[in-house]
């Protein structure tokens, strides 16, 4: 078994983009903003992370 290392910023970026896919496609909005949700949490960890301001609370 091989075992693939990823990277958080890729997780959130796919995050995001299957949320766009979902909201716009009209199939399943809550799901969308509790995936979009999620890719924020991660984002805003990782700006945090780095010592960075984050752009919203």
């Amino acid at each position: 078994m091989t075992v693939e290392k990823i990277q958080k910023v890729d997780i959130a970026s796919q995050q995001l983009k299957i949320a766009i896919a979902m909201f716009l496609s009209d199939t399943d909005h809550m799901s969308a903003i509790t995936l979009a949700g999620a890719a924020d949490g991660i984002l805003h960890g990782l700006v945090l992370q780095a010592k960075k301001e984050p752009f919203a609370d």
